[in-house]
């Protein structure tokens, strides 16, 4: 009788606590039942659930609630749309709308805020918006309506039944030999012990659920665009996809031995002389959160395990390019004189610009806190030197990403944030 109950407390409740008494009923499987029986029965209604609530049902660990939950919304009419392809290319005229800044901010507060952050606005639950003003606003739609189109790993959502009956949905935080962490999407997190999971599943989903378009009209959906596209002075970018090594997982030791570890007291948005830089946490080694690079030829770590090169998606015009790191492996004094990384501006129209930092001007060893003219030191990581360097771009052109090429040397030059400086101090 205890959902019976529920249901008719509920409906005395306000929208807060009433959302709250459908989050406790999916927290387990007899009761998610229960709910569905409700539904069928018409006392409860699909809209009454959250987003992130719908997603959790129609990719219920226990096959059977989600076969039923897949059954009802579409026979209620509240299936979210399959074809998200077809979704993208209906919402794209959008791109073409006039944005109210003002309004784009008020949306994004409430709708995105729960989980993102963007400058200080917002909780870093999900990945980090403010980078997302360096990339055409075609794409951002298509990441806002399609959202596990390209998910990382480290934003996928599980669901965990445990013995008792209970089920937990979140993204995995942490991981041991006796337990896991969870954080959900109210970014709440919860531990549970490997002896008292029944079972897990890991869809291929985003955090971030389907069907956004149902709660934002066109004309809010340009506005909102027009606010993740405007970026300001300084625009940290995302490393996600260019990472290439976990600090702290460590790197590439001699003949095959693990080496050193970059372990950072804070992970998130830091800022070095006025200039803001976002360093991603590694989650205890399951996610790369660092450039490094290794060139074809072995070096004294033995043969390569890195790759040569990595991109970073990156439009319209930059002045700068803010470099955290500046530091290399097996560097000065053993490769000294050397170019050791090479930054890459590749613009829209095909055309390149290089800049070539060289070891012992640029770039210094990691090990010691030594002092090179073109960088300076910035972050100890449990002794080791993390350093700040400009590149200026001498090209007035619209970007379309930025290259880092291994340079001639066996050295590992190492990046822990990017951040561009716009030409203009704003704008698109």
């Amino acid at each position: 009788g205890l959902a019976d109950q529920l249901f008719t407390a509920r409906r005395k409740l306000g929208p807060s606590l009433a959302s709250s008494v459908l989050r406790l009923m999916l927290n387990r499987a007899e009761t998610t039942k229960s709910l569905l029986d409700a539904i069928e029965k018409g006392q409860i209604q699909f809209t009454d659930l959250q987003l992130d609530q719908r997603q959790a049902i129609l990719n219920h660990v226990d096959r059977e609630i989600a076969r039923r939950a897949g059954e009802l919304m579409k026979a209620r009419g509240a299936m979210v749309v399959s074809d998200r392809q077809a979704l993208v290319d209906e919402w794209t005229p959008v791109i073409a709308v006039k944005g109210n800044l003002e309004n784009g901010i008020a949306m994004y507060k409430k709708h995105c805020a729960q989980c993102h952050k963007h400058g200080e606005l917002g909780v870093a639950i999900g990945p980090n918006l403010t980078g997302m003003a360096v990339h055409p606003k075609e794409e951002i739609l298509m990441n806002v309506l399609d959202p596990s189109r390209s998910v990382e790993s480290n934003f996928r959502t599980y669901q965990v039944l445990t013995v008792e009956g209970r089920v937990i949905s979140g993204m995995l935080a942490g991981e041991s030999a006796n337990s896991i962490r969870m954080i959900n999407a109210q970014g709440k997190e919860e531990q549970v012990l490997r002896a008292e999971i029944e079972e897990m599943n890991a869809p291929v989903k985003s955090l971030m659920p389907e069907g956004f378009e149902a709660s934002i009209s066109k004309q809010e959906m340009a506005d909102l665009l027009t606010f993740l596209n405007t970026r300001g002075r300084y625009t940290p970018l995302t490393l996600s996809i260019a990472a290439t090594l976990s600090g702290a997982k460590g790197l590439p030791g001699n003949r095959g031995a693990a080496g050193d570890k970059f372990e950072l007291k804070n992970y998130g948005t830091l800022n070095i002389d006025g200039v803001p830089f976002e360093i991603q946490d590694p989650l205890e080694g399951r996610i790369a959160n660092m450039i490094a690079l290794q060139g074809p030829r072995p070096g004294p770590g033995g043969p390569p395990t890195l790759p040569s090169s990595t991109s970073l998606a990156c439009s319209g015009k930059v002045s700068s390019i803010h470099l955290l790191g500046a530091v290399a492996a097996f560097g000065p004094p053993n490769t000294n004189g050397a170019s050791s990384l090479i930054v890459r501006c590749n613009f829209e129209d095909g055309s390149k610009e290089d800049h070539a930092l060289v070891n012992g001007k640029h770039l210094a060893t990691y090990r010691d806190k030594v002092d090179v003219p073109e960088s300076k030191f910035a972050i100890d990581a449990n002794g080791k030197q993390i350093r700040y360097m400009k590149v200026s771009v001498t090209n007035d052109k619209p970007l379309k990403s930025i290259e880092f090429v291994k340079g001639e040397d066996f050295s590992i030059p190492l990046i822990f944030a990017v951040t561009v400086e716009s030409t203009d101090n704003g704008g698109h």
